[in-house]
């Protein structure tokens, strides 16, 4: 039984290496079904190779299927992939996308409400809407002490902003004042 696993698990690393192959080869074709293919199995230890084909993409269509992909996750394996991404700088060109991702797959991103406020804060405004967003989602999964912090990160941030932002975080404040 045990050479049945070790077998199994070799063909689904080869299955896995074939895909990043795929995704890595330029043709638009065979990407757009590669990631059809990935929403259908669910393997979500493929997704920093989406991240990287978000950065690289010129494709129109590729970037909205990868980006559909992202929106559409159900796991909280993939969730600690977007996490991961969101912190590391290199996603940087593509964080409102990630971002986004997190409010509308729906999974549960309130442990990274520190995360999300320094988006808020430091990236440009359109990422910082979709960080505002998850936050406004997140309220209810806080306790006071998290909702205390998160107002205290969000008015330290309003020296470091400018003016536009300025009105977005005080936006956030009162939205988390009245929750």
């Amino acid at each position: 039984m045990n050479s049945n696993k070790n077998e199994t698990e070799q063909k689904a690393r080869e299955a896995e290496m074939k895909q990043i192959g795929i995704l890595r080869s330029g043709n638009s074709n065979a990407i757009l079904d590669t990631i059809e293919e990935i929403r259908n199995t669910g393997k979500t230890t493929i997704l920093p190779e989406i991240f990287e084909l978000l950065l690289d993409t010129e494709d129109d269509e590729v970037m909205e299927a990868c980006t559909g992909l992202l929106n559409d996750l159900k796991s909280a394996e993939g969730s600690s992939h977007v996490i991961s991404a969101l912190k590391n700088s290199r996603y940087r060109p593509v964080r409102q996308i990630l971002a986004s991702s997190c409010w509308q797959s729906g999974l549960d991103y309130s442990a990274h409400y520190q995360l999300f406020a320094r988006i808020v804060i430091k990236d440009d405004y359109a990422a910082a809407i979709e960080a505002f967003t998850v936050i406004e989602n997140s309220l209810g999964d806080l306790d006071d002490d998290e909702i205390v912090q998160l107002s205290s990160l969000l008015n330290e941030g309003l020296s470091q902003v400018s003016d536009n932002k300025k009105k977005l975080i005080r936006e956030l404040i009162g939205v988390i004042r009245n929750y």
